[in-house]
């Protein structure tokens, strides 16, 4: 078994399904319910509609009604968290069927902001869609290795950046001045270039001084 298996299978809510769609009245709906996820960040709902949908089926009212109880479930045990619904439109299904699963998560009247739907489509799988959801920061996105730079590297980075004529004048001096200060392991041009700025600062401020006399 898979790492990622493994991490998803700590989420999986042991729920009798079938007694849930009679529970809920859901049982002759056209739902099918794979599996229900639960973590400390969302709760998902993976599902897919068994004979295909259209815009005036029954089926999204089942759904609505299927994922408030969820929520309202998970709210009495603590788990005040969002209710994600994802349904599975990948190979096989219809663009129509796709076009009216994203006009249920675009209708905001039916669900009112109660839980999202998350359309899963070719590219995607329902099982990292639901880990990248439910899981932490570390879990949703790769490790990233970070490599230091050495001395020459980040002047270099200094020195192309200021000659892009992409920046203004005083951060292109800005750049030299860093550039220099690090090539002579000195704060002094740093401090020079401050200096200079302070200056042009007070001849501006005379000017105006002058003029507004």
């Amino acid at each position: 078994m898979m790492m990622e298996d493994m991490n998803l299978n700590e989420w999986v809510l042991d729920v009798d399904l079938e007694s849930l769609m009679n529970y809920t009245e859901c049982k002759d709906s056209n739902l099918n319910i794979h599996k229900i996820y639960l973590s400390d960040v969302a709760m998902a709902v993976h599902v897919s509609c068994r004979n295909g949908v259209s815009g005036s089926s029954n089926t999204k009212e089942h759904l609505g009604r299927l994922l408030r109880f969820l929520a309202g479930c998970a709210g009495e045990v603590g788990f005040v968290v969002p209710i994600l619904c994802v349904i599975d439109a990948r190979d096989g299904k219809k663009t129509n069927e796709k076009t009216v699963y994203e006009q249920w998560s675009a209708d905001q009247d039916w669900h009112r902001g109660d839980f999202s739907i998350i359309v899963i489509k070719d590219a995607q799988t329902p099982e990292d869609t639901i880990r990248k959801m439910l899981g932490g920061v570390a879990t949703a996105w790769p490790s990233i290795e970070l490599e230091p730079h050495d001395l020459g590297a980040i002047i270099n980075s200094f020195e192309s950046e200021r000659r892009s004529q992409q920046v203004s004048d005083n951060y292109a001096s800005l750049l030299a001045a860093m550039a220099v200060a690090l090539r002579e392991e000195s704060g002094a041009p740093i401090s020079k270039w401050l200096d200079e700025r302070i200056s042009d600062v007070r001849r501006i401020m005379a000017g105006s001084d002058i003029n507004g006399s």
